[in-house]
């Protein structure tokens, strides 16, 4: 795991996270999570996409090679980050040349380098290859 394990969001506030990154981008409409109640019962997804509904935005999970992720995140940001067997996610506001620009746990944007952020989302298969 890389230094920016404070800058990532567990999954059981990412719904919340959705909404600041409506919020901060400047998409959507950002709802109220006053109006949503899940109990443990309710699967990620679900709750994404209700999340996402209340900000009047769509989720669509997307799987992308680590060779890919700079042209892929540049086109597709904002978006919620996580990786196969991370607990946890980033929530990406922009990505440029410069690196990607993150939301941190404080609602404050932080600029991450490439190197950071392709490091932590390798560090769960690497961990895989060295057992």
């Amino acid at each position: 795991m890389t230094g920016i394990g404070n800058l990532t969001w567990s999954k059981a506030n990412l719904a919340d996270a959705l909404v600041l990154l409506t919020r901060r981008a400047g998409m959507g409409r950002p709802g109220s999570m006053d109006a949503l109640h899940w109990d443990t019962e309710v699967s990620l997804a679900d709750r994404l996409d209700e999340a996402a509904s209340a900000c009047q935005l769509e989720a669509e999970a997307v799987s992308v090679a680590l060779a890919d992720l700079k042209p892929t995140l540049r086109s597709i940001a904002p978006a919620l980050l996580s990786a196969p067997g991370q607990n946890e996610s980033i929530v990406l506001v922009k990505a440029n040349w410069r690196g990607p620009v993150i939301l941190d746990r404080n609602g404050e944007l932080q600029r991450l380098a490439w190197r950071e952020l392709e490091d932590w989302l390798a560090a769960p298969i690497v961990e895989q290859v060295q057992e």
